[in-house]
């Protein structure tokens, strides 16, 4: 049994340059009755935020002046996203939804404001909206910039719609097809639909692209784990960082069950940084997870015991593109 796909966070999120890109306007489509319930709500959290901003004494002296600005000229689109901006800052993002929802209805063309206003709410955990948001732009934009029809994606994967976000994914490729993060999200998608083979393809074409992409070159490993020799060699540069290496590996053996095995390498990584926290935190974690007492190896012994097996080999590799322990 495989490990879950270590697939850092950043990636599903690509980080993408959200550039103003005018389009031809359509017509404006007819308002539905459905939204009236939601548009209360809406409402009711905005007024709400406005009660907190006037409790603080709206001190922000940085969005009062935005707020000065756009009272001179309300249709000033980079004003507008600049105090959007701002008040996501300040932990107000029903204001900054409601000021990227107003920019993206008076500028329908433009892609930025679309993009952000669906970011923000996914950040809000209304990602089916803001999926929503951009399919709507989409259909009456399909010429939009890749950016948007790659957010699309990644909102549906979150979401489990994996066959649909799979068609964005490939839209935006359509789009830039030398955007090498295109490609790693696009294998991420088929990665989430078992289709390892596929998704190597596309994380291989990513490196080919751009090979100092760390989130590829972790993601291809992992989807060549079935075979650890391979996976090694996809990850031979980087940091020397043995203590890592195999405090990563030993991660992946609790993910499997295969306690025994990660608590040597746990004892490795201690052997090279005795005072690693996260090796010492799976190693309390295994204790849990098995009922057996933690034990750690002398370093001079944990040196003594590095192994040259293909997992030791993997663990190694790991170290070179992991900078955090953190997985998904």
């Amino acid at each position: 049994m495989l490990p879950p796909r270590l697939i850092p966070a950043a990636c599903l999120l690509a980080a993408v340059s959200c550039s103003s890109h005018k389009l031809k306007t359509p017509k404006a489509p007819v308002a539905s009755r459905g939204g009236v319930t939601a548009a209360y709500e809406r409402h009711v959290r905005v007024a709400q935020e406005v009660r907190n901003a006037v409790d603080a004494g709206e001190g922000d002296f940085e969005a009062r002046q935005l707020r000065d600005r756009l009272m001179v000229k309300p249709g000033d689109l980079d004003t507008r996203l600049q105090l959007a901006a701002r008040y996501e800052e300040l932990d107000m993002p029903e204001l900054a939804i409601e000021h990227y929802r107003f920019a993206a209805e008076r500028s329908p063309g433009e892609v930025t404001p679309h993009i952000r206003l669906a970011r923000t709410l996914h950040r809000k955990g209304r990602t089916a909206e803001a999926a929503s948001v951009l399919e709507s732009y989409l259909s009456a934009y399909p010429e939009a910039p890749a950016e948007a029809h790659s957010w699309a994606g990644i909102l549906r994967d979150a979401l489990g719609h994996h066959h649909v976000a799979e068609q964005h994914h490939r839209d935006a490729l359509e789009r830039s097809g030398a955007a090498a993060y295109l490609r790693n999200n696009l294998g991420q998608n088929l990665a989430m639909q078992d289709r390892d083979a596929d998704a190597a393809k596309e994380f291989r074409a990513a490196l080919e692209l751009e090979p100092s992409n760390v989130f590829a070159r972790n993601n291809l490993a992992i989807s060549l784990l079935a075979n650890p020799t391979e996976a090694a060699q996809v990850l031979e540069a980087g940091t020397n960082d043995p203590a890592t290496v195999h405090n990563n590996l030993a991660a992946i053996l609790i993910e499997q069950g295969r306690y025994s095995e990660a608590r040597k390498e746990l004892n490795l990584a201690l052997g090279y940084k005795p005072d690693h926290m996260a090796a010492l935190a799976n190693l309390a974690l295994c204790s849990d997870l098995d009922g057996k007492p933690a034990q750690m190896v002398l370093p001079a012994k944990a040196h003594a015991a590095k192994g040259d097996g293909s997992l030791h080999k993997v663990g190694r590799a790991f170290a070179r593109v992991f900078t955090t322990t953190e997985t998904r």
